[in-house]
């Protein structure tokens, strides 16, 4: 059995993200679009990929998880998969990070996510110090946060690799004490 092997999900936006990580280190990691199909996907993704990493099931210490904001479906899918790993093998541990941070490089950034219909989602972080919590904003609110927070870079939609920033985010994942409470993190109705 091998000892820290971490199974990453992200399902929060456009592409389903998985990787087998051991000792910090990306064994197989796995890329697909996501076209209102992340439920349907992701579990033989998520085997896929294990079995690519020759890592069996038991042989995984930690899920990481991307809990969002993102796309309400997308945010649920990688809650439930956590949950439901973590109800039939107890002793995995359960970290998350939130979207906003974690696609950052370097935990610095005005970090903002297209929520569609003029919204964005958006939190502003330095050294990896959150300066403004993950909020819902209108898009033309973006200038002020600019201004303010002129010295940081604008970093939006997750187009980097997203596998570089879960190894370079590991000191921000923040450990599920108990896993009846853990929630995507929604700040917008889902009919919006």
């Amino acid at each position: 059995m091998r000892k820290n092997c971490t199974l990453f999900i992200d399902t929060t936006n456009n592409y389903c993200y998985i990787a087998v990580s051991f000792s910090c280190k990306i064994l197989m990691k796995a890329k697909l679009p996501v076209n209102k199909n992340v439920t349907d996907i992701i579990v033989d993704t998520i085997h896929k990929t294990l079995k690519q990493a020759g890592v069996k099931p038991l042989d995984l210490t930690h899920i990481v998880l991307n809990v969002g904001p993102g796309s309400f479906t997308g945010d649920k899918v990688g809650v439930t998969v956590a949950k439901t790993w973590k109800l039939f093998d107890p002793r995995i541990e359960v970290m998350t990070i939130n979207s906003l941070l974690l696609q950052t490089k370097d935990g610095t950034g005005i970090s903002v996510i297209d929520a569609k219909s003029n919204k964005l989602y958006l939190a502003v972080y330095k050294n990896e110090k959150e300066l403004v919590k993950p909020c819902l904003i209108d898009k033309k609110d973006l200038a002020k946060y600019k201004r303010k927070y002129r010295s940081l870079p604008l970093v939006q939609d997750q187009t980097d690799d997203m596998y570089d920033n879960f190894l370079k985010h590991t000191k921000s994942f923040k450990k599920v004490q108990d896993i009846k409470y853990l929630e995507p993190l929604y700040l917008k109705n889902p009919i919006q």
